[in-house]
């Protein structure tokens, strides 16, 4: 379980969406890692063998018509990115490896904590990497400018420590389907940061795909039934039977 909490955080997650975010503008990734819930759904219907709701099938429909608006942006302006559609498809990647690392991480922060969980999965998933490690990146650091090294210390110590402990603390302590919900925040500060820090020009087609991508993971979060005795959405499902 740690293993695999490891492997999916750091290289599936982490590595993925750092090369996919080389090839396609952060307002983008931001849009495409907003499928983090989709995915949890479609592993409950495949793994768990859960009956594919009809919210959740609406939703997925809508999301699809969202990436799938993405791409034909990117196939639409090839001089704006060769390798655009790369990118997409490997932070879509990321975006179901997270969903796999939330779902394996839970029952270890339950029983670990939230703070022994991350430090277990992130030193163990480190690992692998040194095999890509690069020789040239020490000399470098004598080179890098004051924003570099802002932007180097919130990455390695905001959005990777402290955002992951929280986002394991929070998991272990609130139902898949309420944890999911934070994650709707991810794209509207993706597409606005990204423009106001960024300068990047958001198109019409883009946000008119983040609309689509938004709305289709709001919809599978819905629960049909009666308004007080709700049924347990998939991400419950799919994250409750891990501690088994």
């Amino acid at each position: 379980m740690i293993v695999a909490g490891s492997l999916t955080c750091i290289l599936g997650y982490n590595v993925t969406v750092t090369f996919g975010l080389q090839y396609i503008p952060a307002s983008i990734g931001g849009l495409l890692i907003a499928t983090e819930p989709i995915w949890i759904t479609l592993l409950a219907c495949l793994f768990l063998h859960e009956t594919l709701r009809k919210t959740a099938l609406g939703g997925l429909v809508l999301a699809t018509a969202g990436v799938v608006l993405l791409i034909g942006q990117s196939l639409l302006h090839p001089a704006i990115d060769s390798h655009a559609l790369l990118g997409i498809g490997l932070t879509l990647l990321a975006a179901m490896m997270w969903g796999i690392y939330t779902i394996v991480v839970r029952p270890l922060s339950r029983r670990y904590g939230a703070l022994s969980s991350t430090a277990l999965t992130t030193i163990i998933g480190t690992v692998p990497l040194f095999a890509f490690w690069d020789t040239h990146v020490i000399p470098s650091i004598t080179t890098f400018t004051p924003s570099i090294w802002s932007a180097f210390l919130l990455l390695a110590v905001g959005s990777t420590v402290v955002a992951t402990i929280l986002w394991n603390y929070g998991v272990a302590h609130l139902p898949g389907s309420k944890a999911g919900m934070f994650l709707y925040l991810e794209p509207i500060v993706s597409v606005f940061g990204s423009a106001l820090f960024l300068g990047e020009h958001l198109t019409l087609s883009t946000l008119a795909s983040g609309a689509l991508i938004i709305a289709g993971v709001i919809v599978a979060q819905l629960s049909p039934g009666e308004r007080n005795a709700p049924e347990s959405s998939s991400s419950d499902a799919i994250l409750e039977h891990t501690k088994s």
